[in-house]
């Protein structure tokens, strides 16, 4: 009997741990299906808003905190003479006259200390280099990135002058 009630209390160890097992495995997928979701609701509204940008007759710049262009819509590559996607990693400041160059490479020190969502003060439209006609008048906001709150970006938007 003793080797018996031994072999059924190995048993009812394995049947436990089975079931533990089990259950691990299920709050994994149900964790797993949950963020796989959330990735794919977030994907929707960045596809949107990208959507909205791309509609947007001004030119729209997104850098990054270092002046990095992290998105330029089709209006901001028209008038930068320059593809999007090509655009895409270079450097804003680069594409502007010296004087917009100091102003905005200023401005987003300034920023560094900022609190969120603070205007920056860029004293008067930015040109870029290639179009002396494009005056992008700025509305330039630094923000920590929702994905990373101890980065920044920078917002620049605007239209030739008619």
């Amino acid at each position: 009997m003793d080797e018996n009630s031994e072999e059924d209390e190995q048993e009812r160890k394995k049947r436990l741990k089975r079931e533990a097992n089990r259950r691990s495995a299920q709050l994994s997928r149900q964790r797993k299906k949950a963020f796989v979701e959330d990735l794919k609701a977030k994907n929707a509204e960045y596809l949107h808003a990208r959507s909205v940008l791309a509609c947007h007759p001004d030119a729209v710049f997104a850098t990054d905190g270092s002046g990095v262009i992290a998105y330029a819509n089709p209006a901001a590559a028209k008038r930068a003479h320059a593809d999007a996607t090509r655009l895409t990693g270079t450097s804003f400041p680069n594409l502007l006259d010296q004087d917009s160059r100091r102003r905005f490479v200023a401005a987003l020190r300034e920023s560094e200390g900022a609190p969120p969502s603070t205007s920056i003060s860029l004293g008067g439209p930015l040109q870029l280099m290639k179009n002396g006609a494009l005056e992008v008048t700025v509305e330039c906001a630094a923000a920590p990135r929702p994905d990373a709150p101890e980065e920044r970006f920078a917002v620049a938007a605007g239209r030739a002058p008619r």
